[in-house]
């Protein structure tokens, strides 16, 4: 799992400093816009995911909360859903085949 952020280096800082442990123990990667030099919605930081995912990009599964970076993800090949609330994700997850797996893996 990984997470795709339009971020800066303060910003990343203040949220792995340990107050959101999740953020450092269940995420392997992360594709930070600063880093990449790209934001969402451009194609180039979701390219910069999927090379990072080690996988074709039609199996990466993202998720956001803005429509803007769904299309850019679908447009680059990613399999995505906007959030909108727990439960939705739960069956999008489901849909997939990966209910009750807490790496998301199958």
């Amino acid at each position: 799992m990984g997470i795709l952020s339009n971020t800066n280096p303060t910003h990343w800082r203040i949220v792995t400093d340990g107050r959101w442990p999740i953020l450092t123990e269940c995420f392997e990667h992360a594709v930070l816009s600063y880093e990449a030099r790209s934001m969402k919605p451009d194609r180039a930081i979701y390219e910069q995911a999927i090379d990072r995912a080690g996988v074709p990009a039609g199996e990466v599964f993202f998720v956001d909360d803005r429509e803007d970076n769904i299309a850019g993800a679908i447009e680059a090949g990613l399999d995505a859903v906007v959030f909108r609330s727990a439960e939705g994700l739960e069956r999008d997850l489901a849909e997939r085949g990966w209910a009750d797996q807490p790496s998301g893996g199958r």
